[in-house]
């Protein structure tokens, strides 16, 4: 994936800058030890502090409790989940996250170039002379913040089985998705699935699953780049949203196997595939009066008869 701008922001000046390490004590991929490591490998270039997280939702509590007391950086150590959670608590502040990753998935660290051992990922921030800061655009669905991915459909069903068994989750990574997607297919997409009208400026579609993208790297599994639409990216001030027209086994499959293996090319143009790559709002709703369900970055977010999309560009200060 072709590199972003990085900007260096004047308000982390050269010295010893506080960082406020947020802790996901029951993420994935957390052993013991890591979190003195990782305090270990900050703790010679920066004042550090930190803070566990103790339910959903507490890392945006902390992180903009952090930007309250002036922190430079918060860094995350924890999966997409606490990641998320945490830049929508420092969404318009001046301070920067930086990435630890610990979770299955890490989406939002790969697509910033993170390593993804999280001691590797202090010890790298640790080593700047002084953190390298990028600007970069964040998502909304109905007043809530994501980073990298939302929809509406077929993913978020899929997101909600792969979490109805978080030990699975924990245990077989990418392969507990991935299953999750081939129950789903045979389940429901294959024989009854909700269908949305899809409505922005310029765009209409109807159909049976959206996704929609804040950034190009949409990685469910391994390393690769996942290609959706194309012309998604972190710093463009807008959304990108493809629609699958219809729950045809080849369509669905084809938007399954991006998901878990990645593509080097884009859907927009193949058959049963709408798309549009410059949204600022897109509004979906069923066609049956019913509900629908809605994820973002890799969390169900429940169900709901009205989605809205958004972006706020330039909110969020990250290391990168």
């Amino acid at each position: 994936m072709t590199a972003e701008p990085l900007l260096l922001d004047p308000v982390l000046a050269p010295g010893r800058l506080h960082v406020r390490l947020i802790v996901n004590p029951t993420v994935s991929r957390l052993r013991d030890g890591q979190v003195e490591a990782v305090i270990r490998a900050l703790e010679p270039a920066f004042h550090v502090s930190s803070a566990h997280t103790e339910a959903a939702g507490h890392a945006t509590e902390l992180a903009r409790e952090a930007a309250e007391d002036g922190c430079a950086v918060v860094a995350v150590l924890g999966g997409d989940g606490t990641v998320s959670q945490a830049a929508s608590g420092l969404v318009g502040s001046q301070t920067a996250m930086a990435c630890l990753p610990a979770g299955v998935t890490d989406v939002f660290a790969r697509a910033i170039g993170t390593p993804r051992d999280p001691v590797a990922a202090a010890e790298r921030l640790a080593a700047m002379e002084r953190p390298r800061i990028r600007i970069v655009d964040v998502g909304t669905v109905n007043g809530r913040h994501f980073l990298y991915t939302a929809g509406v459909g077929f993913t978020a069903t899929m997101t909600r089985a792969a979490h109805r068994t978080p030990h699975r989750k924990a245990t077989l990574g990418q392969l507990h998705f991935a299953a999750a997607g081939v129950s789903e297919i045979v389940g429901t997409y294959l024989r009854n699935p909700p269908r949305m009208r899809l409505q922005a400026d310029g765009f209409y579609a109807e159909g049976v699953t959206a996704v929609v993208q804040n950034c190009r790297a949409l990685t469910y599994f391994g390393p690769r780049e996942i290609r959706l639409c194309g012309e998604a990216g972190l710093d463009t001030g807008m959304l990108s949203v493809t629609s699958l027209e219809r729950g045809r086994p080849g369509v669905v499959a084809n938007v399954v196997a991006r998901l878990v293996l990645g593509g080097s090319e884009s859907l927009p143009g193949k058959a049963g595939i709408d798309a549009a790559s410059s949204v600022r709002e897109l509004v979906v709703t069923p066609l049956d009066g019913g509900v629908l369900p809605v994820d973002g970055d890799g969390e169900y977010l429940g169900e709901s008869d009205r989605i809205v999309f958004g972006v706020e560009p330039a909110a969020l200060r990250v290391v990168s």
